[in-house]
């Protein structure tokens, strides 16, 4: 049996949280279901599940698997966090163009939500596909989005958490109410973020993708699918 016919079997028809979930699917992990999984420091896990409306009883669920990985825009970003001076560096957008990312600037592309001409909101989202393609370092976009909205789009998160006790960064995004009958193959999570050194209309909002994971889980037209995204840190 494999780890995700695991938890399957455990989770499906229950009305459980996804942090009881994200236990059993480590202990398992720990218990040389996934040996991969053991051996990686810092590794996002995308954990889908799927409800009917108004109900907490999971329909369908899945999880990412141990090739999932940290994009190089992640890494990228991340390391130049590391500095002791203003830093830019280069982060690739969905569209394949290169923008700058600023730290410790007075012209941030990130938190400056003050004085925004543009409409689009910034921050992070998630959004979700069908899968299949390469899954490497470099990929920029999902390989293969769904077509009909809203499953289609990308979505909001919420705020991010700190889990002090089990060392893991969580945060969570929810799309209500899909239109269609399909199943999930792959998620992102990507950065919104916009360039404050340039003026009025200019300030263009830069989608970056920061993680691309394969997750599959089942949905039909009129389900919630909530999607969290868990760093464990060890």
């Amino acid at each position: 049996m494999s780890l995700q016919e695991y938890i399957s079997e455990q989770f499906v028809g229950q009305d459980k949280s996804k942090q009881q979930i994200l236990d059993e699917i480590y202990k398992a992990a720990k218990d040389a279901w996934y040996d991969k999984l053991k051996y990686i420091p810092l590794k996002p896990m995308a954990l889908i599940t799927v409800h009917n409306p108004g109900s907490s009883i999971i329909e369908s669920i899945g999880f990412s698997e141990p090739n999932d990985i940290i994009l190089n825009n992640f890494g990228i970003a991340f390391a130049g966090n590391f500095n002791n001076g203003a830093v830019v560096v280069s982060l690739t957008d969905v569209f394949g163009v290169a923008d700058d990312y600023r730290i410790n600037s007075s012209n941030n592309i990130y938190n400056a939500r003050d004085n925004n001409p543009n409409t689009e909101a910034i921050g992070t989202q998630m959004q979700l596909g069908l899968g299949g393609g390469s899954f490497v370092r470099s990929n920029i976009a999902l390989n293969n989005p769904f077509v009909s909205a809203p499953e289609s789009n990308r979505f909001n998160t919420g705020e991010g958490g700190w889990l002090t006790g089990t060392q893991q960064v969580v945060v969570n995004g929810l799309l209500s109410n899909v239109t269609s009958t399909d199943t999930v193959g792959e998620c992102g999570l990507f950065g919104l973020w916009r360039n404050d050194s340039a003026a009025g209309a200019a300030q263009n909002v830069f989608i970056i993708m920061l993680s691309h994971d394969i997750a599959a889980a089942s949905f039909v037209s009129g389900q919630n699918i909530n999607t969290t995204y868990t760093w464990s840190i060890t």
